[in-house]
C-alpha cells in the first residue's frame, strides 16, 4: 500500500511539474513597494528573503454538505547564502490521508535569468514515521531546488484539497527569514452568513485590521456554492527570532488563526461528541466487559484496576501517529482497535475509556494541546488548537488520573513532560466540556541522584561503585532512550558518560532495570576502576570530585541580551553524592574544592566538600531548575548559574602524599 501511495504522488508531481508559474518578478516587487531585488547588504543577517507569498484558502460544501477546504500556495524566495540551504533550498509538503496534492510547479530562476524547472528526480515522497513502535498515516513530499546560488529565486506553487473535516486554519505570517509581501485570502460559503454559522479569527503578536472584502457574492451559483471572499495583505515582516529554550512558535510569532464561529466551547464539543458517541459506547458490550474483567483479574481497589487496564493498553497496542486535525478526528471502535492491535491517541483513549467504564470507573476523553502548540487561546473557539487526546479518569474518592497510552513506559499517576501543566478540554457524555489543568510536576519529582563511592590507592588509582537513580520525567526519558538498548550499548553509554571527566575508565558488573517495564524509577548500578586518577606527581594527587561532569549550557546563553523568556520542558534536580576514601596513613588533605552557592527563585546550584579524620571526604553537588518558565529579565541570573556550573567543574581536591 505504501508503494502505491509513493507511486501515485510521484506520478502526480511528474505530470504537473513546471506548468503553473508565470508571475513576473517585477510585479512581485511592486506589491512590496520595491523597484529592485534586495541584496545581502539589505539583509546582512539572513540567508534568504521571501519576495512574495500568496495563500488562498477556499471553504466549500461537498455533496453531503460537509465543509471541506482547498488551499493554494504560491511562494517566491530570494536565496542569499547557504544559511538558507536546509530550510529553503529543500522544502517539504506534509499530507494526511485525506489530502490530495495537485497543481505542483517549481523552478529556480538563476541570477543570470536562466530558468531551471524541477524534474521527477527532485521529488522525494516519504513517510514521517515508520519504526518498530510507531508508524504514521501522514506522508510528506520533499523537493530540492536545482542550481541554487546566491541571487537565485526559488519559486513554487501547489494546491492541497483536504477532504476531511474543516477544523480551522492558520496563516503563518512570520517565518525564519524576512517576508517582503504576503497575502492571505479566505473564500467562505455565503450560507454561513445566512444561518447561525459565521467565521471568526484571532491574531497573535500582530495588530491587524478587519480583512478586506471582495463583494463578488457569485449569485450565479447555487445557494450551496455561493461564497464571499476576504483577504489580508502585509508587507515587510521581520524574521522570527528564535533563541535557545524559547517559548513555542505559537506563543510568540505572528500568525492568524481562523475558524467557523461557535457560541462557546460547549457548542463545539456537543457537535464533535455526536460523532464520538458510537466509539465511546462499547463498555456495555459483553466481549468488552469480559476483556476488562480478564485484565483486572483479582484487583479490588480502583487504582489497581486502572493500573492494569492502562498497562494492557500500553503493552499490547502499537502506537500510530495521527494528529488531532482535519483527517484525524474520528477514532475506531473498540472491536476494530483490538483487531488491529494498533491505534493513535484517540484509539488508545477509546480503548482505555471503554475498558474502565466496563469495570465501573468514570472516564472521559480529553483534548490536549501539547506544549509545542503553545498556550490555549480562549479568544477563539477552535478545535485546531489541539493535537492530542488522552483519558480523564476520576475515582469514587475523587482522585484524578490522566492516562496517555501513546508511550509504553509512563506509570499511572504521571504524565509526559509534553502535556504536564496544560489545560485539557474534558468532554462529558452530554457533549458539554470543561477545561481542567493537568498537574505540573515539581523539581523534586524529576530527580537524577548519583551516589558514588571512590577508594584511592597509594599509586593514584581509583576503584568505585556507582548507583544512579532516575525518577519522574528523568525516569521516563531514560526508559524511552534505552528501551531497545543491549547490555553492551548501555555499557558504552555509561563509559562515555564517565569518560567526559575520567578518560580510560573501565566499567564492570553493570546491572540496570528493564527499560521496558512500567515503574516509577529507573536504576543503574556498576563498578568502575581507573589506573591513574587525576594528576599524580611525586607528592600530590590532584583530582576533580565530580565523577559525572555536569555540562554547562553557557554557550547556549552567550548573548548578553535576550528577547524571549526561557522555557524548560519540566523542572528537575540533579544530586551528586561522592564519598572519597583514602588511607590517612598515606595521604593528607592539602586542599578542598571551593564551595559554590548560587540560588535564585527559578534555579539553584550548591557544591561543597567536607572531610573526616578517618580518611573520608564527602563531595556534594545539588543543582535544580525549579521553574519551567523563566522571564527574560532573569536571563543574567541564568547565565550566572551556568558560570557557576562551569566553575564547579574546574574545582579540584588535592591530597598530599605522606
Amino acid at each position: 500500500m505504501n508503494r502505491l501511495i509513493v507511486f501515485f504522488l510521484t506520478s502526480l508531481f511528474m505530470f504537473s511539474c513546471g506548468s503553473q508559474l508565470s508571475m513576473d518578478t517585477d510585479d512581485m516587487l511592486k506589491l512590496s513597494g520595491r523597484d529592485r531585488l534586495p541584496t545581502q547588504a539589505d539583509f546582512p543577517d539572513d540567508g534568504a528573503v521571501v519576495l512574495y507569498e500568496d495563500t488562498e484558502s477556499r471553504l466549500y460544501l461537498d455533496s453531503e454538505w460537509e465543509v471541506n477546504v482547498e488551499t493554494s500556495y504560491h511562494i517566491a524566495v530570494l536565496y542569499l547564502n547557504d544559511k538558507a540551504e536546509t530550510g529553503w533550498a529543500t522544502r517539504e509538503i506534509y499530507l494526511s490521508d485525506e489530502m490530495i496534492l495537485s497543481d505542483f510547479s517549481a523552478r529556480t530562476i538563476k541570477a543570470n535569468g536562466e530558468i531551471i524547472p524541477l524534474t521527477k528526480d527532485d521529488l522525494h515522497p516519504t513517510k514521517l514515521i515508520d519504526g518498530a513502535d510507531q508508524i504514521s498515516h501522514e506522508k510528506s513530499v520533499k523537493f530540492v531546488f536545482p542550481g541554487v546560488e546566491p541571487g537565485a529565486i526559488l519559486e513554487y506553487s501547489f494546491t492541497i484539497n483536504d477532504q476531511g473535516w474543516f477544523v480551522g486554519d492558520i496563516w503563518f505570517i512570520q517565518k525564519d527569514i524576512p517576508v517582503l509581501y504576503t497575502k492571505y485570502t479566505m473564500e467562505i460559503p455565503t450560507i454561513f452568513f445566512k444561518y447561525k454559522n459565521n467565521w471568526t479569527y484571532s491574531t497573535n503578536a500582530i495588530q491587524l485590521g478587519e480583512p478586506q472584502v471582495l463583494k463578488n457574492i457569485l449569485t450565479e451559483r447555487s445557494e450551496k456554492d455561493q461564497s464571499r471572499i476576504f483577504y489580508w495583505e502585509i508587507t515587510d515582516i521581520p524574521a522570527f527570532e528564535d533563541e535557545p529554550n524559547a517559548p513555542p512558535y505559537f506563543d510568540i510569532a505572528q500568525y492568524v488563526r481562523y475558524d467557523i464561529k461557535y457560541k462557546d466551547w460547549n457548542e463545539l464539543t456537543e457537535g464533535y461528541w455526536k460523532s464520538l458517541i458510537p466509539k465511546f459506547s462499547d463498555s456495555d458490550k459483553p466481549d468488552i466487559q469480559q476483556l476488562a474483567k480478564d485484565i483486572i483479574g483479582d484487583a479490588e481497589d480502583e487504582q489497581t484496576k486502572i493500573e492494569r487496564i492502562f498497562a494492557y493498553t500500553q503493552k499490547n497496542f502499537r502506537y500510530i501517529s495521527t494528529s488531532i486535525r482535519r483527517s484525524g478526528y474520528i477514532p475506531n471502535t473498540c472491536d476494530q482497535i483490538i483487531k488491529n492491535q494498533y491505534g493513535d491517541c484517540k484509539n488508545m483513549t477509546v480503548l482505555n475509556v471503554n475498558l474502565l467504564r466496563a469495570v465501573g470507573i468514570e472516564a472521559f476523553p480529553a483534548l490536549v494541546a501539547t506544549k509545542s502548540l503553545g498556550t490555549i487561546r480562549k479568544d477563539i473557539t477552535s478545535i485546531s488548537m489541539f493535537n492530542h487526546m488522552i483519558a480523564y479518569v476520576k475515582t469514587r474518592d475523587n482522585k484524578v488520573y490522566w492516562l496517555d497510552a501513546t508511550g509504553s513506559n509512563c506509570p499511572v499517576g504521571e504524565v509526559y513532560a509534553s502535556i504536564e501543566g496544560v489545560e485539557a478540554l474534558v468532554i462529558y457524555d452530554d457533549g458539554k466540556s470543561e477545561f481542567i489543568k493537568i498537574p505540573e510536576s515539581r523539581f523534586p519529582d524529576n530527580t537524577v541522584q548519583r551516589d558514588i563511592t571512590l577508594t584511592i590507592s597509594r599509586k593514584g588509582g581509583v576503584e568505585g561503585h556507582a548507583v544512579l537513580l532516575y525518577t519522574g520525567n528523568e525516569n521516563l526519558g531514560m526508559r524511552s532512550h534505552f528501551k531497545d538498548a543491549s547490555v553492551s550499548d548501555m555499557k558504552k553509554v555509561m563509559e562515555s558518560y564517565l569518560n567526559s571527566n575520567m578518560p580510560d575508565i573501565t566499567i564492570s558488573n553493570l546491572v540496570y532495570d528493564n527499560p521496558k517495564d512500567i515503574e516509577k524509577q529507573f536504576k543503574i548500578e556498576f563498578d568502575f576502576s581507573k589506573e591513574k586518577f587525576g594528576s599524580f606527581t611525586s607528592s600530590l594527587l590532584i583530582f576533580n570530585p565530580s565523577v559525572f561532569k555536569m555540562k554547562s549550557d553557557l554557550d547556549r546563553y552567550r548573548d548578553e541580551e535576550r528577547k524571549h523568556a526561557i522555557v524548560f520542558s519540566s523542572p528537575f534536580r540533579v544530586i551528586d553524592n561522592v564519598e572519597i576514601n583514602y588511607n590517612p596513613s598515606e595521604y593528607m588533605i592539602e586542599g578542598l574544592n571551593k564551595p559554590v552557592n548560587e540560588k535564585y527563585d527559578f534555579a539553584s546550584l550548591r557544591s561543597y566538600s567536607t572531610y573526616e579524620e578517618d580518611g573520608k571526604i564527602t563531595y556534594t553537588r545539588d543543582y535544580s531548575i525549579r521553574k519551567t518558565y523563566i522571564k527574560s529579565s532573569e536571563y543574567q541570573n541564568l547565565r550566572n548559574i551556568e558560570k557557576a556550573i562551569a566553575a564547579a567543574n574546574d574545582e579540584n581536591i588535592v591530597l598530599k602524599k605522606k
